[in-house]
């Protein structure tokens, strides 16, 4: 038998409806992992009983503190050579690449499809902060720094799954708030083991839709580099004046999801990175949506698959009018988008989603 331990983020209780529903792979397809001989248990420190796992899966957020992450991992694999980073940061261009030499493998919930972008050096670490800077002449207060990848070390990527597999996308019913309830504040005196996932995922059609667009994101990013490209969608619907767009207010979480549920079309910009769950909740609300070009990006579960489940536009805004006014017009084509984005992510609950988990898992332990 295969023993994994998996350190669990001291920071996940404090929003853990998010971090909870990234690791449910590991409950749902639990059996799936017996039948392979593979046994899963989840830590709260490192200690002897985690180190003597057979492999050990070090979550990012466990050393958001440290001092010297290099030197921290190094001593760890002293103990345990099989030590599986999974890099659990917002961005497919922020990384940790300094310990690479003491990790077997590197998961990450997005890359960069050409890995040769790691090689270089990014301003503000991910390639849309470095468009504006170059572009658009934006400055950070305090400069990103980062070490580049070495190509010896390709290999050692693995693309796992992003937000999307979380069940955190329905706050309009009781059993929402209760699951969000248990998830938040029970966590403080049970174990994972103690949870279940039980909710599947349901979807709206774009039937009865009264709003043009919704567009909500936070425009308190502290480096501007990263937050420019919201800055300039902001400036964007306030110069063009649309008049059944919502934006720029601030509205209840319950009263968020009754509006999605009548508009037509969501609008968003990268925020501390490019997959966001706004796009999620668009695709479960039944809305289409536009957001910057990700075809620099792999993830999954894919949502973002060029005209064909979502709509991108590019990072000057050059052609973003016509595609809103194209998709607002277009009763065909954004059911098409939703038809298709919504079937993307029903893999999550299907054997698609199964197999794409037991792949990853394969992949980390070679």
């Amino acid at each position: 038998m295969i023993k994994i331990g998996i350190l669990r983020s001291k920071y996940e209780n404090h929003n853990l409806s998010l971090y909870y529903g990234y690791w449910k792979f590991f409950y749902k397809f639990k059996s799936s992992l017996l039948k392979k001989k593979i046994v899963v248990k989840f830590f709260k420190k490192v200690d002897l009983n985690f180190l003597d796992n057979d492999y050990i899966i070090l979550n990012s957020r466990y050393f958001e503190n440290s001092k010297n992450l290099a030197e921290d991992i190094k001593f760890i694999s002293e103990k345990n050579k099989n030590i599986i980073w999974w890099d659990m940061r917002d961005s497919a261009g922020t990384t940790q690449f300094e310990i690479m030499p003491y990790v077997k493998k590197y998961v990450k919930k997005q890359i960069y499809k050409d890995m040769n972008i790691y090689c270089n050096t990014l301003y503000g670490g991910r390639y849309y902060s470095d468009y504006y800077h170059r572009n658009f002449s934006i400055n950070d207060k305090e400069k990103y720094s980062s070490v580049n990848l070495k190509k010896e070390y390709f290999d050692k990527i693995v693309l796992a799954w992003n937000i999307g597999v979380s069940d955190i996308f329905e706050y309009t019913n009781l059993f929402s708030y209760l699951n969000k309830f248990k998830v938040t504040f029970l966590s403080n005196y049970l174990d994972y083991e103690n949870f279940k996932f039980k909710e599947k995922l349901k979807f709206k059609t774009q039937n009865f839709k009264k709003i043009d667009i919704l567009s909500k994101m936070n425009l308190n990013i502290s480096r501007r580099s990263v937050g420019f490209q919201r800055v300039l969608l902001n400036k964007f619907l306030n110069e063009k004046k649309y008049s059944n767009c919502i934006f720029g207010k601030r509205i209840s979480k319950v009263d968020y999801f009754r509006k999605l549920n009548e508009t037509k079309v969501v609008i968003n910009a990268y925020g501390w990175g490019e997959v966001c769950y706004r796009e999620f909740e668009a695709i479960r609300s039944g809305a289409a949506f536009l957001t910057p070009d990700m075809e620099k990006i792999l993830t999954w579960p894919n949502i973002y698959q060029k005209d064909k489940t979502y709509t991108p536009y590019l990072f000057d805004f050059s052609d973003l009018e016509e595609k809103i006014e194209f998709l607002i017009k277009n009763n065909q084509h954004r059911s098409f988008l939703i038809k298709n984005s919504q079937e993307e992510l029903k893999k999550v609950e299907s054997y698609e989603g199964e197999e794409y988990f037991l792949n990853v898992i394969s992949r980390i332990l070679k």
